[in-house]
């Protein structure tokens, strides 16, 4: 009696499965639109990846802390389509149709900074450390994306930046690369909060990084491959007006995102340092016996790595070509001693890397380059690695050189002799 009904049940989970593998069913697959038509009259019509959810009015009656925030992005990731070709993100894989562009609105909502009545003195203890400074989130989890809209070309993004700009009081754009591990959706989450502490129009470049612990060498190959589009798309961006130039424009990156633009910044150096006559002669890179900073009118507003998983000697080799891209004094690289996947990183790469250039398990700062100021920012780590990104801290130290007074009482224990320096001719607001 059972087994008619036992071959029954086979019979039909043999014929699902037939059916999802079945060429009809994968004419519009679940993980790629396949066709660049689709994606064409997906994007062309402005069409949303995710509708809006509320009023995305940025003067919105909210309670203190929480805001609206726009960022934008470029991505060269596959835009993955439902069964019925109806785009719904993106996947962790290459492109095959070029790069994709959308306008992303957040609402944010952060949380209040825990201040610590522990003892002054920090135990080194990275257990300790988490209990003395504080244990939260930056930001609510009501905090949410509002909406996702596909824009069709790289002009059309362009045309709409200076509006949104001018409607959510931004001056200025900072183009933002994340790092291995990183999905689209996470990436786009960073970019926000990053928009949010900084004030500024955040471009997220999100490239193909798998997301998957065990493709760390696939994602180190897409670095390299994603290369060329973003230094078409971010010298398109220079030379656009309508943004006031390199001096208006911050590039900062996060661990092996900090690749991607140390890459970006040698190669332009190099292309406008040979477009640059010396004595009536077109100068080659070998002729140079010293870098020289380029024209003012090329530099970039300023350079961060943040937690940066890259060879220490070759950036001690070519990091002064990245500083003749950048304004004077605003190229900053922010390490921490507690940085545990950079540790995980130099065994697998075999040379120590630039956030953590100790050797085995020792930790010491980095060579120094002249033009690139180190900013341990252990004292202020409270993530659960130690691979943080730092992101009120660099927003302060671009715009200000030093972080403002408001960071300081973010920490309770200053160890770091760094931050004492900054503030040793300002009254301690800490109850030193």
């Amino acid at each position: 009696m059972l087994r008619p009904k036992l071959l029954s049940l086979i019979t039909a989970v043999l014929m699902m499965f037939l059916n999802l593998v079945s060429p009809a069913a994968q004419a519009v697959s679940k993980e790629q639109c396949s066709s660049e038509a689709t994606l064409q009259s997906a994007s062309a019509s402005g069409e949303f990846l995710l509708g809006p959810k509320r009023c995305a009015n940025p003067e919105h009656p909210e309670k203190f802390g929480a805001k609206h925030v726009a960022i934008v992005f470029a991505t060269d990731r596959e835009l993955a389509c439902d069964k019925k070709g109806k785009p719904k993100g993106f996947t962790n894989k290459r492109s095959k149709n070029g790069l994709h562009y959308g306008i992303v609105v957040m609402h944010l909502d952060k949380v209040k900074a825990v201040m610590s009545n522990e003892p002054r003195l920090c135990p080194h203890s990275r257990i300790m450390k988490s209990i003395v400074h504080r244990i939260d989130t930056p930001f609510q989890k009501n905090s949410h994306i509002e909406s996702v809209e596909l824009v069709p070309s790289r002009d059309k993004l362009f045309e709409r930046m200076p509006e949104l700009m001018k409607k959510y009081g931004y001056d200025k754009v900072i183009v933002r690369v994340h790092g291995f591990n990183n999905d689209w959706a996470y990436s786009v989450r960073k970019s926000g909060e990053f928009a949010y502490w900084s004030n500024c129009l955040v471009v997220n470049w999100a490239w193909p990084s798998d997301a998957k612990k065990r493709s760390y060498f696939a994602a180190s190959v897409n670095a390299e491959w994603t290369l060329k589009k973003f230094e078409e798309f971010v010298d398109a961006l220079a030379v656009d007006s309508r943004f006031g130039g390199p001096n208006n424009i911050g590039l900062t990156g996060h661990s092996m995102g900090t690749r991607i633009i140390f890459w970006y910044e040698k190669l332009r150096f190099e292309k406008l340092s040979r477009a640059c006559p010396m004595d009536g002669d077109v100068v080659s890179i070998q002729m140079l016996q010293d870098v020289q900073p380029l024209p003012e009118k090329d530099r970039f507003w300023f350079t961060q790595f943040a937690s940066p998983d890259m060879d220490t000697e070759t950036y001690c080799h070519d990091g002064t070509r990245v500083v003749a891209c950048t304004e004077k004094n605003k190229v900053f690289n922010y390490i921490s001693k507690y940085d545990h996947p950079l540790r995980w990183s130099k065994g697998i790469n075999g040379y120590s890397r630039l956030g953590r250039a100790g050797v085995d398990l020792d930790w010491k700062e980095p060579p120094k380059v002249e033009g690139v100021m180190t900013v341990d920012f252990s004292v202020v780590d409270h993530g659960p690695t130690g691979h943080a990104e730092p992101q009120a801290l660099e927003n302060d130290m671009a715009r200000e050189g030093k972080p403002r007074a408001p960071f300081k009482l973010r920490q309770k224990v200053p160890t770091n002799s760094y931050f004492f320096e900054l503030y040793k001719d300002e009254p301690d607001k800490c109850g030193k």
